[in-house]
């Protein structure tokens, strides 16, 4: 778990990278306080599905990726809301349901993983068994 939080941080330090902005004007522009984004992005302090989700959406940012380091890095401009200037907006309300909803095809994702490697040690024991049955 702490390599993923590891791997997260520096995900987030290679978003405000290629934003060119320093942290306190890159968690201003997502409306964070930026003593707790420092805190966030040195470790200090864990980033919450909140501030990640805030994160995103300033900068357009596919949450999953965010998270996982899987998919693409930006959300699709038509896909993400109305364009306004150089941002792009989305209802809270819209964007918390897809971050919920993409967290939980992840944790689908998980047990479906789990559940193959399962079926597969099952197969190898089982084809163990016969074996030593013909032999015996």
């Amino acid at each position: 778990m702490a390599e993923n939080k590891k791997e997260i941080i520096e995900r987030l330090i290679e978003v405000r990278m290629d934003t060119g902005m320093l942290s306190k004007d890159f968690a201003m522009k997502a409306g964070i306080d930026p003593k707790n984004y420092s805190s966030i992005e040195s470790g200090k302090r864990p980033i919450g599905d909140r501030v990640m989700n805030d994160i995103c959406r300033a900068f357009n940012i596919n949450a999953v990726w965010l998270k996982t380091g899987k998919g693409e890095k930006h959300v699709a401009p038509a896909l993400s809301g109305d364009m306004q200037g150089d941002s792009i907006s989305m209802p809270r309300e819209v964007f918390d349901q897809i971050t919920r909803l993409t967290e939980t095809v992840l944790s689908q994702q998980r047990t479906i993983e789990k559940l193959a490697e399962l079926q597969k040690g099952g197969a190898a024991a089982a084809k163990g068994v016969v074996q030593k049955a013909a032999l015996g």
